[in-house]
């Protein structure tokens, strides 16, 4: 059992390693550690700074130490050696940075993430991102958060200084960013003024340390881990230059290095280096989808962490790069995303919700549906003809008419669906059956006092933006508060080791971008 292998009860780091014996010293968990960060550097010292990714490939943004997220993304969307990829080529990973400070479970981010390094070192690539930066990790924790370093002392008390150590001297290995079969670019941060080329990238001398970043390049790594773009406002109408060009970026307060770059920046950068698309990740919108098409559809930003740090309504974003079966010389770049988990009827915070998920019987995470306005008066008329959804455990029916819980993984057709009413999902959350013996009373009406509302951890692929990225020259794109719960093991155990197919959203190729008219389609 696990305490026969020395896993401590609770503890997602010890059972991700497989538990250990007491102390530091080899065969204990931060042994084990140790082993893994000196295979995953000696790995990252082999390939190059600049990491060539070929297609399909799957990009995620900030992570922040948020564990859950991340296997939810695995759970519903495939993990690395699951999938088969499109004619017979591995589905490849890119982790664009940005996996500790703040959330709270940064040590087992970052031991599967490099785990994963290690056993597909062709396959998964890491990007660095300006998190992975002592500097940033010692301020996080001076401003009340909770920095890496923090991380560290609280899993290993006295000996997590040198564990914090030891994983910046890997840090310095990591590549600055990933050119998927060379049209897509993918870093952290930006361009900063986007007079550098990817040559000048590929001839940077690793390590790099927290002193090197704003001087190497000429300030040219420090924007790429932390510039941001310019996005065109009606606050700009009588100052629209400010919208284009480099300045000086607003977050920057001792050094003028660092840059917030224009459309222009963004589009004359992508020509000139022959690339279709740029995805970013480095900041989120509150609200969004996990992701928002900038700069025409030359700019792709991505941000995987939902709900980030505990308390903003935001989506967790990903993004699956993939070839056209036509024409595979055309890439398809597609939003994935996992949805928010809503405040909706308690004032109570919204991370004690974070545990009411139910599981279907075939033990796929089920998602919260919501009511959908009727958009038409056609909609109006017809509402009557519905197609009506019944709970499977107590057999209420019309749900659509309120919020209700739908298992994706087991699809539509009648003979698979599974639906529950919120009563009964609170029944299964809490411990009780997914049928209904002749012993079980009937949920019934629910009192506000009396229940509290299950949060769906939606997978949400309805995203209807497929882009095009076509291989022409220069041609545009056709694109401090913590998670407070603590995951129970059972389920996130659950949630790597599930091998599902989902039934696949409906999407459509749109037509290349020209003006702003991608963005009606942005959140």
């Amino acid at each position: 059992g696990d305490e026969d292998r020395g896993i401590q009860e609770g503890n997602v780091l010890s059972w991700l390693l497989g538990g250990g014996v007491p102390g530091v010293g080899p065969g204990s968990e931060y042994g084990k550690l140790i082993e893994l960060l000196e295979a995953v550097e000696l790995v990252f010292k082999s390939q190059p700074v600049l990491s060539e990714v070929e297609a399909p490939a799957k990009v995620f943004g900030d992570v922040h130490g948020q564990f859950r997220d991340l296997l939810l993304f695995f759970h519903f969307y495939g993990r690395p050696g699951q999938e088969e990829g499109t004619e017979n080529v591995p589905m490849s990973y890119v982790f664009n940075g940005d996996w500790v400070d703040r959330g709270a479970h940064q040590l087992e981010v970052l031991t599967l993430l490099f785990a994963w390094k290690v056993i597909y070192p062709d396959l998964v690539w890491l990007n660095r991102g300006n998190h992975e930066d002592r500097n940033q990790n010692f301020k996080t924790t001076s401003q009340g958060g909770r920095g890496f370093d923090k991380a560290c002392q609280d899993a290993f008390g006295a000996a997590g200084r040198s564990l914090f150590e030891i994983h910046h001297r890997v840090f310095g290995w990591l590549p600055l960013a990933a050119r998927i079969d060379r049209r897509i670019l993918v870093l952290h941060g930006g361009l900063g003024d986007g007079n550098w080329t990817l040559d000048d990238v590929r001839h940077v001398k690793r390590p790099l340390g927290s002193d090197d970043l704003v001087s190497v390049l000429d300030g040219v790594v420090y924007n790429i881990l932390w510039s941001d773009p310019l996005q065109h406002t009606d606050s700009q109408r009588t100052t629209p230059q400010l919208a284009f060009g480099a300045h000086k970026s607003h977050r920057s307060k001792h050094t003028d290095v660092m840059k917030v770059f224009g459309r222009d920046v963004t589009e004359r950068f992508c020509r000139r280096e022959k690339l279709a698309l740029i995805i970013r990740s480095h900041q989120f919108k509150n609200p969004c989808k996990g992701y928002e098409i900038m700069h025409d559809g030359w700019l792709l930003r991505v941000f995987s962490a939902r709900n980030y740090n505990g308390r903003v309504p935001n989506d967790g974003g990903s993004v699956l790069v993939g070839r056209s079966e036509d024409q595979p010389e055309v890439l398809l770049v597609k939003p994935q995303s996992i949805e928010r988990q809503h405040r909706l009827a308690s004032s109570q915070e919204l991370s004690t919700y974070m545990s009411n998920e139910p599981y279907c019987p075939r033990q796929h995470l089920m998602q919260l549906e919501h009511p959908k306005p009727l958009s038409c008066l056609g909609e109006m008329l017809n509402r009557g003809e519905a197609e009506n959804v019944e709970c499977a455990r107590c057999g209420a029916e019309e749900l659509k008419k309120d919020c209700y819980f739908h298992c994706r993984g087991c699809g539509i057709k009648s003979d698979r669906s599974y639906n529950l009413c919120l009563a009964c999902a609170n029944v299964i959350v809490n411990g009780g059956s997914s049928t209904i013996s002749d012993d079980d009373s009937e949920p019934g009406d629910l009192s506000e006092n009396t229940f509290e509302l299950p949060m769906a951890d939606a997978a949400e692929s309805s995203m209807s933006e497929q882009l095009l990225v076509k291989e022409q020259d220069g041609a545009g794109p056709a694109v401090s508060a913590e998670e407070r719960e603590e995951e129970k093991i059972d389920a996130d155990a659950a949630a790597v080791a599930a091998a599902r197919e989902l039934a696949p959203a409906p999407t459509f190729a749109a037509p290349p971008p020209s003006g702003g008219d991608v963005h009606s389609a942005a959140v």
